[in-house]
């Protein structure tokens, strides 16, 4: 590698470190599954998502609710979003995630409540029940991706300018 080259080597290993590095603030996306345990839909699961925005607070330092800013629920026939819920929070305690606070007339969300696991609570038309909710938080792909890129990029580069002795 030429001394010219070099620097632009370090540049772009610099940019690929900096998109690697966590952001401070973003929309963080869950994806969720609901298993009724009792009730007329007892054996059945449910899938849906939502994001917050973590108003930039580094994850560890996360507490408190956090406002839902989509909500997306395919339950029993029928598809709920953000405007159907009544209320609806992210919930954290000490930097980790419990679970949510949210619900409408049809179903409830609740976060976890030390010994008690976070819970769902229904209301069909055949009667009620109640479910263990499950949450994955779902990966930013951007940083890694980006990385990938400037690495590829310089590959490239390397190979497209001749080589000098």
């Amino acid at each position: 590698m030429s001394r010219s080259r070099h620097p632009i080597a370090i540049l772009c290993w610099l940019v690929a470190l900096a998109f690697c590095l966590p952001a401070t603030a973003a929309i963080v996306n869950y994806q969720f599954t609901v298993s009724a345990t009792s009730g007329p839909l007892d054996g059945q699961s449910f899938d849906g998502s939502f994001s917050f925005d973590d108003q930039d607070q580094p994850p560890a330092t996360i507490d408190g609710l956090f406002p839902l800013v989509s909500f997306s629920f395919d339950f029993d026939g029928t598809a709920f979003a953000l405007g159907d819920l009544d209320y609806g929070d992210a919930v954290f305690d000490s930097g980790s995630f419990i679970g949510l606070e949210a619900g409408n007339s049809t179903f409830s969300f609740l976060p976890a409540i030390s010994p008690l696991p976070p819970a769902f609570l229904y209301e069909s038309v055949q009667g009620p029940g109640d479910g263990n909710p499950s949450f994955t938080q779902v990966p930013e792909p951007a940083g890694g991706l980006l990385a990938a890129a400037a690495f590829g990029a310089m590959l490239i580069g390397r190979r497209r300018s001749p080589s000098r002795r």
